[in-house]
């Protein structure tokens, strides 16, 4: 399959506050893909993200079991490519080292395959794919894709945008997009509701 330019990848924690809202799932599947239609967008959440990160509970959602978000697999990431592999593997350690100013203890075979909890490792995954496969745009509502990136731009490693659940639906609109009720935006893109 490929990811490219009209791909977005989306990590875990967008993904969550939109399902635990109190609007219907399946309408906030049909909210999310009718937005990503719209923008010409296909929209895919990492491997290491999805088996280490999503709740099994969501990945059951309509946004999963009707491929709103599909699962990527690495082939998907780097087409079994050597040299792809490796350029991936260094950007993962460098973003790892400039968010942390640590050294990512892992092999180059251990950074597809192994987890830290709490070290932004679905983030750093995630970006190091759009920059690899040249997506479009990372949707994420957690910090620290915002601080990597900066680093990316400062860098001058390439350029993808971080968008989060505000900015993605504000897109959505000011490109003419259907209208979304107040109701439903509100859910949609506020803190969760409880």
């Amino acid at each position: 399959m490929g990811l490219d330019y009209n791909s977005v990848l989306v990590d875990n924690d967008f993904i969550n506050h939109i399902i635990e809202t109190r609007l219907d799932k399946t309408i906030i599947a049909e909210k999310l893909e009718e937005a990503l239609l719209f923008l010409c967008l296909s929209a895919f959440m990492h491997p290491l993200v999805y088996e280490n990160e999503l709740l099994e509970k969501f990945k059951t959602s309509p946004i999963f079991a009707d491929n709103v978000v599909i699962k990527a697999s690495f082939f998907d990431i780097h087409l079994d490519d050597p040299s792809r592999k490796q350029y991936y593997v260094m950007m993962v350690k460098d973003l790892y080292y400039s968010l942390f100013g640590e050294i990512l203890d892992f092999s180059d075979d251990e950074v597809f395959t192994k987890w830290l909890r709490m070290k932004s490792l679905g983030e750093i995954h995630s970006l190091s794919t759009c920059l690899l496969c040249g997506c479009k745009m990372f949707l994420s509502d957690d910090k620290d894709s915002k601080i990597l990136h900066s680093i990316i731009v400062n860098k001058c490693m390439g350029a993808v945008e971080v968008v989060n659940r505000t900015e993605f639906f504000d897109l959505y609109s000011s490109k003419g997009g259907k209208r979304i009720s107040r109701s439903e935006r509100r859910q949609l893109v506020h803190s969760i509701q409880k």
